[in-house]
């Protein structure tokens, strides 16, 4: 994951499948709240929307057999990620 792009994979035993490609515009940063942390709230959301799209419901097997989720980025992206999330 990085700022405006994120790659959702599945890792098995054997194998690994690369579920979605999410990217999203964001823009340089000018203010305390400008839209560019509109558009990072955005993104995320579409992240997490894809999650829960490939592993709920018709994929649920899927979901079941998750151990972990490993969110890797260079910078702060990855926290700012949990920091939305939660």
């Amino acid at each position: 994951m990085e700022e405006g792009l994120a790659h959702i994979f599945l890792v098995s035993q054997n194998k690994t499948v690369m579920k979605a490609k999410i990217e999203k515009s964001i823009g340089k940063n000018n203010g305390a709240f400008s839209k560019s942390a509109a558009n990072k709230a955005k993104f995320f959301d579409m992240v997490i929307d894809q999650v829960k799209n490939h592993f709920t419901g018709d994929n649920s097997n899927a979901y079941l057999r998750v151990q972990c989720c490993i969110v890797g980025s260079p910078g702060f992206v990855a926290g700012n990620f949990y920091e939305h999330l939660k």
